[in-house]
This record gives C-alpha cells, structure tokens and sequence, in this order.
C-alpha cells in the first residue's frame, strides 16, 4: 500500500501534455489515488520542452519525480523523451511516439530516430513505438496525438485503470463536439499498443499501488 506510481509525460508545448495529465489524473482520483503533478515548460509556450510528473498513491508523497523512478514515461516526441532519459530504469515502460520535432535554433545537433531508439534501449527494453502524428492526420485532427498515446498507455495495461475509466475521463474533460474522434484516436492508440506488446512479448505487470 505504500507504492507510489510515477509518471513523466514529456513533448513540446502545442501537443497537449498538460491536458494527458490532468486526463490520467482525473480517472486515477476518481478510482480514489492521492494525485499530485508538476509542470516543467520550456521557454516558448509554443514549440518549447514541457514535462509533467505524475504520482499517485495511498501516501503522501512529493509531486517531483526522482532520477531514475519512473514506472511509465509517454513521450509525445523523440527528442524530449531521450531528454527524460535520467528518469528511466530497466522496467521503465517508454511510449515513445515517432516524431521528431526539430529545434528552431540554427547549429543544434539533432540526432536521427535509430540513435534515439538506440540510446533509450540501453536503459530499458520495454519500448512500445507509435505513431500517433501519422493517426492524428488520417483522423484529419492532429490535436488528438495525445489522445492516441493515452490510448496506447491504456494499452499496456500497467495502471490501476480500465480502458473506460480513462475513456469516461477524456469525456469529462473535453468538449462533447470532440467526443466522437477522441474516441477513434484512443481506440487507435490501444490497438496498435496491444498488437506491438503481444508481437515483441513485453511481460509488463500491472502496477498494484
């Protein structure tokens, strides 16, 4: 009963973080978790790194993540994930979705997605790659990529929440008009997570808090 779970959902301002975590947030309170977060944001609010941290449990506990303690990190693009990197361990489970936004300062050494891939791999095996900016464009809604990795957390199947347990906290968070394709986005998301787990033979176990 004194486990704490300990999320870190990271991307750059524009792709809806904040949003993710309050939506995981709302489901694991309603389930009845202790929850605190924290932002970290870059310096464009647009285009700039941002970094949530998400706990929950029966305790109390500090709402920043330790080095190294992560249970679950959703990266929302490659660059900023390597850059959570010091939270991972070797059970950390990366959502990691497939896109690199590139920085807009001049002379910056971007490295490619295989060197990205490459370096979290030494860290943990338990990587499950989407592509959620190419299922947001099929869907004509770009907006939902944060949608489509909630849909993939929901389906490595490792918090303490059913797939409409988040769901019904996606609907309670947004407007009834978007309801429909974040429905579509979600159920996306899980399938191809459910599909990759079960190719690579990830043994992930359920977080019990």
């Amino acid at each position: 009963m004194n486990k704490i779970l300990t999320l870190i959902i990271t991307g750059v301002g524009g792709q809806g973080i904040l949003t993710l975590s309050e939506i995981i947030g709302r489901a694991l309170i309603r389930k009845g978790f202790n929850v605190k977060s924290t932002e970290i944001h870059g310096l464009a609010q647009r285009g700039g790194s941002v970094v949530s941290h998400l706990k929950a449990g029966f305790t109390e506990f500090s709402p920043i993540a330790d080095e190294g303690s992560a249970d679950v990190i959703i990266g929302l693009e490659l660059l900023e994930t390597l850059r959570a990197a010091k939270y991972m361990n070797s059970e950390t489970i990366v959502l990691i979705n497939d896109n690199i936004i590139k920085p807009v300062l001049p002379k910056i050494n971007v490295p490619d997605k295989e060197e990205v891939f490459t370096r979290i791999k030494k860290i943990t095996k338990n990587i499950i790659k989407v592509d959620a900016d190419g299922i947001a464009r099929k869907l004509n809604a770009i907006q939902v990529v944060n949608t489509v990795m909630l849909g993939a957390l929901a389906g490595v199947e490792v918090l303490p929440l059913s797939p409409d347990e988040l769901l019904y906290a996606i609907k309670e968070r947004i407007a009834p008009k978007f309801h429909s394709v974040n429905e579509l986005a979600f159920n996306e998301g899980y399938k191809i997570s459910r599909q990759i787990v079960s190719e690579i033979g990830l043994q992930l176990k359920r977080r019990n808090l």
